[in-house]
C-alpha cells in the first residue's frame, strides 16, 4: 500500500481550493435559473440586483440569507434603534457582524460586494481547513487520518455552506487557527 503525502501546508490548501472550486462551478451548473414560489419580495430584489451587477454568475451562490449579509454589509444594522422598519431589523439583529464587515472592508479596494461575498467564505474556508489538517497531524501524527478527515469536511453534503456567504467558513478558520495556536503554546494567540 502506498504511503499517503504528508500533509503540508501547501498540500492542504491546494486541496481545499480545488474542493472549494469545484463546488462552486457545480453550484453555478446545477442551480435552478428561475426563482421558485417559496422566494420572499426580499430574496428576489436581491437576485435582481445581482444579476444586473457586475458579476451575476455569482447569483446561485447569493441566495437566502445571503442577500441579509450583504445588506448589512451595505447599510449596517442601523443608526436608529428601533430602526423605522422594525422588522427589517428584527431580521438583521439574526446575522452576526464578521461578514459583513469583511464585505464591507472589502468592497473599500473597489471589489464588488457579491464577488467579495463569495470570495471571503472561500479564502476562509482554505485557510481553516490547512489549520484543521495541521492539528489533526500534531493530535494523530498519521497522515492517512488527516487526509481523511479533510475530505470528510470537504465533502461532507453540507459542505457547500463554507462556499456560500455565510458565517461557517469563517468560524471554522477561527475554531481551527484557535487550536492551532494552542497546540502550538501560543497562548498570547487564543
Amino acid at each position: 500500500m502506498a504511503a499517503w503525502p504528508a500533509p503540508t501546508w501547501g498540500r492542504l490548501a491546494a486541496f481545499a481550493a480545488v474542493t472549494r472550486v469545484l463546488t462552486l462551478v457545480a453550484g453555478i451548473a446545477l442551480a435552478p435559473r428561475e426563482p421558485g414560489s417559496h422566494w420572499t419580495p426580499d430574496e428576489l430584489a436581491t437576485r435582481n440586483e445581482i444579476l444586473a451587477g457586475p458579476v451575476p454568475w455569482l447569483e446561485p451562490w447569493v441566495r437566502f440569507d445571503a442577500g441579509y449579509y450583504l445588506l448589512i454589509a451595505r447599510e449596517g444594522y442601523g443608526d436608529q434603534w428601533p430602526e423605522p422598519d422594525a422588522e427589517l431589523a428584527r431580521r438583521k439583529a439574526a446575522f452576526l457582524p464578521l461578514l459583513p464587515w469583511c464585505i464591507a472592508a472589502v468592497g473599500w479596494t473597489g471589489m464588488p460586494p457579491v464577488l467579495a461575498a463569495v470570495l471571503i467564505p472561500n479564502v476562509a474556508f482554505v485557510i481553516g481547513l490547512a489549520c484543521a489538517g495541521r492539528v489533526a497531524l500534531r493530535v494523530y501524527a498519521d497522515p492517512r487520518t488527516v487526509w481523511l478527515g479533510c475530505v470528510v469536511l470537504a465533502s461532507f453534503p453540507t459542505a457547500f455552506y463554507f462556499s456560500a456567504p455565510y458565517q461557517e467558513s469563517l468560524y471554522l478558520l477561527a475554531a481551527a487557527g484557535g487550536l492551532l495556536a494552542w497546540r502550538h503554546g501560543r497562548a498570547g494567540v487564543t
